[in-house]
């Protein structure tokens, strides 16, 4: 039996109610200051359970944070935690195995069949046998091929999922009007995606509270769609994809904000972060990842079962507690 049997879920429950008597959402300090704490909340997939289990160890602590930032899942889960409700976040999760994520469009890929038949035929199209023509042609259907038009451009736009159709699903535990009201910043990765006059893309970290409880959901979705696999998601006419392309663990936009202590936590095991050295000498550090990898990708990314679910949430709980 697990740790998150149904037994040690009403245990929990119990807790999580006292602990509702005493905050909002985010329990008092682990340390006093007026500059807060920060948690920032990595890339991962399906790993992005271990976040959820670190989440009640640092409740049960009595740590509250003060701004928040992820990437991929784990915007999801910043804005879940900023949400204050581990209850929900929980179902959230263990009900994930229930939607099929990994579930292509057969609509979808119905017409992306059709339209790399048409781009077949144009390259078996017969043509009159000049020169210039035959020069011209392998060029013309390439750039066909690439464009929104063609096969190419179509699937790497479009995806064999479309992102935004998980909204329904995620918003019966997320309330993204309390979010975007909330007090606390909540700041998302996402990655421009690369374009003809922009070929190497553009990262860009998006406080939420900027934007309408619509537009966060937009944002929320391009963060964690991944190339290929999932559609990219246009925010003010620009494509967006997975925020982890571009920072898989975006401490970036907390770094300016001079906070005492920033925790971090990661989905991968071994991590070493990348830009620590530019946060404030005042500010403390502190990075959270598994003691044991959780697994590679693409196996591990995508694998939304309940037994690996219960297990990362098991995991990322235990380890942190003992952590702290």
């Amino acid at each position: 039996m697990t740790y998150f049997s149904n037994q040690s879920d009403t245990r929990f429950s119990e807790t999580a109610s006292n602990l509702s008597s005493n905050m909002s959402g985010n329990v008092r300090p682990l340390m006093t200051g007026a500059k807060g704490t920060g948690l920032v909340l990595s890339a991962g997939g399906a790993r992005g359970a271990y976040h959820i289990g670190a989440w009640r160890a640092f409740q049960e602590k009595g740590l509250r944070f003060d701004a928040f930032s992820g990437s991929s899942i784990g915007a999801l889960n910043s804005a879940l935690v900023c949400q204050g409700d581990w209850d929900k976040a929980y179902r959230l999760w263990i009900e994930m195995p229930t939607i099929s994520i990994v579930k292509p469009d057969a609509e979808r890929l119905a017409r992306f069949l059709l339209t790399m038949a048409t781009d077949v035929g144009l390259m078996l199209l017969p043509i009159p046998n000049l020169r210039l023509l035959r020069m011209l042609k392998p060029v013309l259907v390439g750039i066909k091929i690439a464009s929104r038009y063609g096969f190419a451009g179509a699937f790497a736009r479009e995806g064999l999922i479309d992102m935004l159709s998980f909204q329904p699903f995620i918003s019966q535990f997320l309330d993204m009007k309390k979010v975007v009201d909330c007090r606390q910043p909540v700041f998302s990765c996402v990655y421009e995606a690369p374009r003809a006059f922009k070929p190497l893309g553009h990262t860009r970290h998006i406080r939420l509270q900027e934007l309408s409880a619509d537009q966060a959901w937009a944002v929320l979705a391009a963060s964690a769609s991944l190339p290929l696999i999932f559609s990219t998601v246009g925010i003010d006419n620009i494509p967006y994809i997975d925020g982890g392309l571009g920072s898989w663990m975006p401490i970036e936009p907390l770094m300016k904000r001079q906070l005492d202590q920033i925790w971090a936590v990661s989905t991968s095991a071994g991590y070493k972060p990348r830009h620590f050295h530019k946060v404030a000498h005042s500010t403390r550090l502190k990075v959270l990842q598994p003691q044991k990898s959780l697994g590679r990708f693409p196996v591990a990314t995508f694998g939304f079962t309940r037994d690996n679910i219960e297990r990362w949430i098991e995991t990322g709980y235990t380890e942190t507690r003992n952590s702290l």
